[in-house]
């Protein structure tokens, strides 16, 4: 994370060591595409829990309908918010794993915020609703910092020990619907991530006490400050008309004015921004790719669907995806740009800072050879002679790879086209027919090995009740070996009231059978 590196910078720099930024952390799209699209489902459970709470707590409306009130509902939502809790948080330490493999961040941001610290307290709003008759179930659960939503809280002792069978043992094995060996792991994470905040402020506000804001005027002589036991060290440090002026901390530490003092409340304040920037430009570029993964997705589906009314809708998403990806893109390069003119001018205040504490003299006899010394040591500290021999290896193995792909591909283009200019129109008919034929021979011999989702896209290419049938049958777990023993009575029962729709949908899987 960009605020642990600032911390380690902020308590260990001087004006002789330059400020170096890591790289701006890359992403792989799957694995961050599936976390953030837990996250936003979690993030609709948080809202629709506000929301049911918010209105069983006001009296009584005669037109709002008693299903929002309901306990099987605030249940299932209770359900449903545990379990994508548990999954975000796995996927979450997964995604760590490899970032810390790649020396990379290790802290998961969504809208430049820590999610796994989020999610420690995102919960603590329930405590305000302990009156409401929907928390009956919950009465007996400490409702802050219980982001689960067991009896096993960030708080509890249990999760200062490694022991999952000791949790199983005092909470049991379930917790609603999620085992306890999965809730313990994921708990003691939060636990960890939650210390390690503290500790950060900790450090923080200790480092701020032992090193007080100096003047930043270079024409006002600074009076040092010192505590009642520096008092008899004063006419040693007045006893030396030459001596610098020195700045005494409260635990008796003296610093000489010679080096630059690094906790600068403004030098702190524009390193927070910088590093701000950088992970708000990080997490544009996930969501960035998020929407290509998206955009391509609506454009296969595009490619496969016949219907005047699906496509409409279909070409309707993706000009308004093309759009919010173009606004996106271009805030994206301003963002960028921003970046890049904050560190110029904080490269020029550290420089302007560093030129006013030095004295004139060594500044004006050593300015050529610190200039021309710097660049070089700095490349030394950072790159390594291996390092840049294995980016080169690694660089020169991507470019073979990518010529080989690009030769195999326009092999491939050349040769189809080959093959289409020398077939005739008859033979493409009998080509189609066949495949076509080979088609529906596949989707008979594996209607029985459907899938849920499969069932839904079969009932959706039929065009029928403008496809709600796909989501109500997906919604009832009926596979392929359930729908090829249907008849009508059970189609009748599963929702499909219209006598005609019936028939279609029973001459459609008998085709397949």
């Amino acid at each position: 994370m960009a605020s642990s590196s600032l911390d380690s910078s902020v308590l260990g720099d001087s004006a002789s060591t330059p400020l170096v930024f890591p790289p701006c952390a890359s992403f792989e799209k799957p694995y961050d595409l599936d976390i953030v699209r837990k996250i936003v489902e979690r993030e609709g459970c948080l809202e629709a829990l506000q929301q049911l709470l918010a209105s069983a707590k006001k009296p009584q409306q005669p037109r709002i309908s008693g299903i929002s009130k309901s306990p099987i509902v605030f249940q299932s939502v209770i359900d449903q918010l545990r379990s994508v809790s548990v999954q975000i948080v796995e996927e979450i330490e997964q995604w760590q794993h490899r970032q810390k493999a790649k020396a990379q961040t290790t802290n998961f941001k969504w809208r430049g915020v820590n999610y796994l610290l989020k999610m420690t307290a995102d919960l603590d709003f329930l405590a305000s609703f302990r009156g409401v008759g929907l928390l009956e179930s919950l009465q007996v659960l400490r409702l802050t910092q219980n982001p689960f939503l067991a009896e096993m809280h960030l708080d509890h002792p249990a999760l200062r020990e490694f022991d999952v069978e000791s949790a199983l043992k005092l909470f049991g094995n379930w917790v609603g619907d999620v085992s306890m060996r999965r809730v313990f792991p994921a708990s003691r994470l939060l636990f960890c991530e939650r210390e390690a905040d503290n500790r950060r402020r900790q450090l923080r506000l200790e480092h701020s006490f032992e090193n007080p804001d100096p003047d930043e005027s270079g024409s006002v002589p600074v009076t040092a400050v010192t505590p009642p036991e520096a008092v008899e060290q004063q006419p040693q440090q007045q006893a030396k008309p030459t001596a610098k002026v020195q700045f005494t901390a409260r635990g008796g530490r003296v610093a000489s004015g010679d080096a630059t003092i690094c906790t600068n409340p403004r030098e702190a304040a524009m390193r927070e921004d910088i590093a701000l920037s950088r992970e708000l430009i990080t997490q544009a570029e996930h969501e960035l790719g998020a929407m290509r993964d998206e955009l391509s997705a609506l454009q296969e589906r595009l490619e496969d669907t016949i219907l005047p009314d699906k496509r409409r809708r279909l070409q309707t998403r993706i000009g308004n995806l093309v759009n919010d990806l173009k606004f996106r893109s271009g805030d994206l390069y301003q963002r960028k740009n921003e970046l890049k003119r904050k560190e110029a001018i904080f490269r020029s205040t550290k420089d302007r800072r560093g030129s006013k504490r030095e004295p004139r003299a060594i500044a004006r006899s050593q300015s050529s050879l610190t200039s021309r010394l710097l660049p070089r040591e700095l490349k030394e500290s950072v790159y390594s002679p291996l390092f840049e021999t294995t980016l080169m290896e690694d660089e020169q193995i991507r470019n073979d790879l990518v010529l080989r792909v690009n030769a195999s591909l326009s092999k491939a283009r050349s040769e189809e086209h080959k093959r289409s200019l020398g077939q005739s129109p008859s033979n493409r008919r009998l080509q189609n027919a066949t495949r076509g034929e080979q088609q529906n021979q596949q989707l008979a011999e594996d209607m029985t090995a459907w899938s849920v989702r499969d069932v839904q896209s079969f009932l959706d290419s039929l065009g029928l009740d403008n496809g709600s049938y796909g989501a109500t049958f997906r919604a009832q777990g009926i596979d392929g070996a359930l729908l090829a023993l249907a008849t009508d009575r059970d189609l009748e029962e599963l929702g499909v009231t219209i006598r005609l729709h019936r028939v279609r949908i029973l001459a459609e899987c008998k085709m397949r059978r």
